[in-house]
């Protein structure tokens, strides 16, 4: 992921093309949205990714009580 923080404010730009899922908060974000399609895409691949760890979570849980 590429950072750039402007020299007079303490904002940080990140381009949504570097971004990865990880990177990506599982509530989303604002500035996700303002990016469009591509950052819509990155939440909704980050909250499918997140659903399926915790269904494997869940499940060897399972497993483990019977």
């Amino acid at each position: 992921m590429s950072e750039k923080t402007n020299k007079n404010s303490k904002v940080k730009v990140i381009k949504v093309s570097d971004m990865k899922p990880e990177d990506v908060p599982l509530e989303g974000s604002l500035g996700l949205l303002a990016a469009g399609y591509k950052g819509i895409m990155l939440w909704r691949n980050r909250r499918k990714e997140h659903h399926i760890e915790m269904v494997k979570k869940q499940l060897l849980d399972n497993d483990t009580q019977e």
